[in-house]
């Protein structure tokens, strides 16, 4: 979203768990030379500020987590149900096009949806 936005809007990623950062996530995120710009997992307490406009889900159960946060915060939630290329086995070439695939999907939803959520900012694919 960064990326897309060309560093216009302001992004921060987290999970509901605070695991380590997958190397496959990373992998798939630089082939595009993007980093990720940080090498641990973070949740929502992790974070320095609670003043974001959006909150994006791609899971059941961290939508039902966003969902809650909008009765103590002034946020708009939005769910995007994705692939989760984490459970795909098999050799490396294979898990990682599912990382690929799941990357690109979030990257189309970006592309679909945000132009319309912001449509002051001049987007660099329009």
């Amino acid at each position: 979203m960064r990326w897309r936005s060309g560093g216009r809007i302001w992004v921060r990623s987290c999970g509901l768990d605070p695991l380590a950062v997958d190397g496959f996530a990373l992998s798939s995120l630089e082939e595009l030379g993007l980093t990720a710009g940080f090498d641990h997992g973070r949740t929502f307490a992790d974070l320095e500020d609670t003043s974001f406009d959006l909150v994006v889900s791609l899971s059941p159960e961290a939508h039902h987590w966003a969902v809650d946060l909008v009765h103590e915060y002034d946020m708009t939630p939005l769910y995007w149900p994705s692939y989760d290329p984490s459970i795909v086995t098999g050799a490396r070439a294979q898990r990682l096009d599912a990382y690929r695939q799941t990357r690109d999907h979030i990257d189309g939803l970006i592309r679909q949806n945000l132009p319309e959520w912001r449509p002051e900012i001049a987007w660099p694919w329009k």
